[in-house]
């Protein structure tokens, strides 16, 4: 038998669970002080609980993200790839056009254009009489009448 789960958080989940580890040193040491019964000490009260998590959560997640999943959850400036691609995301088909021009220069294919659809999402394409120029780190993802689809 196999068992699988799904688990969905949304941004405020995610923020809620960055503030708890966050509070865990100072609730630690709290109980810590409070107990009747002294837990041995370890070493390793200086370390909060989690703290690799703790601290790449404070750096990633934007302090106030909106409602909205997906929408600048990730804090600005946290990864340079990142930000390229919400740099594209605003520029729409005038960054289309860039990129279509920039890979018909890198490949020499004239016929190659750069499209968008909502099955594939941003693909490469390329005319049929032209496959044979496509470089190897494209991946074939399907053809199209008479041209070749790749990203």
């Amino acid at each position: 038998m196999r068992a699988s789960f799904r688990v969905a958080a949304t941004a405020r989940d995610l923020i809620a669970l960055r503030v708890s580890l966050e509070q865990l040193p100072a609730l630690r040491e709290a109980l810590w002080k409070t107990s009747r019964r002294r837990p041995a000490r370890t070493g390793r009260e200086d370390h909060a609980p989690l703290p690799d998590l703790a601290d790449l959560y404070s750096r990633a997640l934007a302090d106030d993200p909106p409602i909205c999943q997906g929408r600048r959850l990730i804090r600005a400036g946290y990864h340079a790839a990142l930000e390229e691609l919400r740099a594209a995301s605003g520029r729409g088909p005038g960054w289309l056009a860039i990129s279509s021009a920039g890979s018909q220069e890198r490949t020499g294919i004239r016929s190659l254009k750069v499209r968008y659809n909502q099955v594939f999402g941003y693909y490469i394409e390329v005319s049929t009489a032209n496959l044979g120029a496509v470089p190897a780190d494209y991946t074939r993802q399907t053809d199209a009448g008479q041209r070749g689809a790749f990203s």
